[in-house]
């Protein structure tokens, strides 16, 4: 094996040993700029995307956490590995598949090295980052908080003007 093709072969073993997700997308007779679109979509929300040839991409993903992948290394295909996210590769190819009116298939998805049975893969597009889980929570927190201190600033208002009320009670009574 030449030196480029083992440098594939370690950076694909890199991307698939720390991604949560990875997966293979069958793809066939796509548009480069189709392509590009789905390349630039995925490099702007930290996904690689990797065309390589099956039997690279068998070799880098043997003793992987990713290992289940390889027996569906067949056809063209893309792999894809996330560090971060878990549902948005796979909504960015929902989108991709509606706008371009293309047929990419999710043929397999592993999650943290355990793989993901097909009919259960839209479910994952209900889970959320690391992010917005934590963006949920403090909402969900201070919308009560907030409704408090505006419960507590109204009587404290009425208050003042009770406070106030007996104060030009009083002068008045003089």
């Amino acid at each position: 094996m030449n030196e480029k093709k083992k440098n594939i072969v370690k950076d694909i073993k890199d991307f698939s040993n720390n991604a949560i997700l990875a997966g293979i997308i069958e793809y066939k007779g796509s548009k480069s700029l189709e392509m590009k679109y789905l390349r630039q979509e995925f490099y702007k929300n930290n996904i690689t995307l990797k065309v390589v040839k099956n039997t690279l991409a068998k070799i880098a993903l043997k003793n992987t956490i990713n290992e289940n992948l390889i027996n569906d290394l067949k056809e063209q295909n893309l792999l894809i590995f996330s560090k971060k996210h878990i549902s948005l590769p796979i909504k960015i190819i929902n989108n991709f598949v509606k706008k371009n009116k293309y047929s990419l298939k999710i043929k397999k998805i592993c999650l943290d090295g355990k793989l993901v049975e097909n009919k259960n893969i839209n479910l994952l597009l209900n889970i959320t980052n690391k992010n917005t889980a934590i963006y949920n929570l403090i909402i969900t927190i201070k919308k009560p908080t907030i409704n408090l201190l505006n419960l507590v600033e109204f009587l404290n208002k009425k208050n003042k003007i009770w406070q106030i009320k007996k104060i030009i009670y009083k002068v008045n009574k003089k």
